[in-house]
């Protein structure tokens, strides 16, 4: 395809009135938070666009216009960027976890098997170059089994149903059900508390509230690894639940729950540490240099919590 710059607004606006084209005015992208996807963007407008641009190329002599295959395969560039411009708006967001990557690279990679299923040789070609990207950046990402993997099944969107390697699967599993075997060792090791002496009382209401220790001490504990297998055989919650707000309230599985306030949680990426730069910028500025630190920091963290509370609601 041939690309035209203009690099005078103005020389633009006066070819236009001109030719009497109408062209449809739309708001440019110039507050998008990201600048990869800049390509994404323009490709996009130009398909939005497509009847305006076709009216001006053939109404402006010496202007090369677009065959019908070039629109075709803009189009379909378009729908193959966008796999990954909602991947990355998805691992952007403020309240995204670790576990949400394994679940998104293997969708990407299945978004990209369909695209393979195009005629168009071209998109092929691409779609094999970005596939071969994307498994050399991300090949060992569920090989990664104490981090990725683990939250990945912790996480009760996904648990292990999202796994392209089942055996990764299996061996974050297995891992999950060795630590939830170490605590339960750790807790049945620990000194049972000696019972106060009492009072003047009698031998045997010593044994008793010893009895009655002991016997709270095996209530109050479950068979750890059993609850991994409870919790694999329950259904997923969905998508568009919180997992967190899951296990704050989940009371039958207190041994992986523990496990999971340890490791859900984790950002993917650093999107939102660095907006804290940005808005700390915006609060200390020339003439509101005398803030305390302390104060600087109250303000950032009520800032990012209004915002936080805004999205969540929106």
């Amino acid at each position: 395809m041939h690309c035209v710059s203009f690099s005078h607004v103005s020389g633009l606006l006066q070819v236009i009135e001109r030719s009497s084209i109408k062209v449809w005015i739309t708001t440019t992208c110039s507050k998008e938070v990201t600048r990869w996807d800049s390509c994404y963007n323009m490709l996009e407008r130009l398909v939005e666009q497509q009847e305006a641009v076709q009216n001006f190329t053939r109404k402006i002599s010496g202007l090369c216009s677009f065959s019908p295959a070039d629109w075709t395969l803009a189009e379909n560039i378009v729908e193959l960027l966008r796999l990954f411009k909602d991947a990355t708006l998805a691992l952007s967001k403020e309240n995204c976890i670790l576990s949400k990557v394994i679940p998104i690279i293997n969708s990407l990679r299945c978004g990209l098997q369909m695209q393979r299923s195009r005629k168009d040789t071209a998109l092929k070609n691409t779609v094999c170059d970005m596939h071969y990207a994307l498994e050399r950046r991300f090949l060992d990402m569920e090989a990664n089994i104490e981090q990725y993997a683990a939250e990945t099944i912790l996480d009760p969107r996904y648990k292990n149903r999202v796994f392209k390697n089942s055996g990764s699967a299996e061996l974050a599993a297995a891992w999950i059900h060795e630590q939830l075997a170490a605590n339960v060792t750790k807790e049945k090791t620990k000194v049972a508390p000696t019972p106060q002496p009492l009072n003047e009382v009698s031998v045997l209401q010593q044994i008793c509230a010893e009895l009655i220790l002991m016997s709270d001490a095996s209530h109050t504990k479950t068979d750890a690894p059993n609850e991994l297998t409870q919790y694999l055989a329950e259904p997923t919650i969905s998508l568009s639940d919180d997992p967190l707000t899951f296990w704050r309230e989940n009371v039958s599985l207190p041994n992986l729950k523990l496990l999971t306030q340890k490791k859900l949680g984790i950002p993917p990426v650093s999107v939102a540490s660095e907006g804290l730069f940005n808005t700390s910028n915006k609060t200390c500025t020339k003439k509101q240099n005398c803030l305390s630190s302390q104060n600087v920091q109250i303000l950032i963290f009520f800032t990012s919590k209004l915002k936080f509370n805004i999205l969540k609601h929106s």
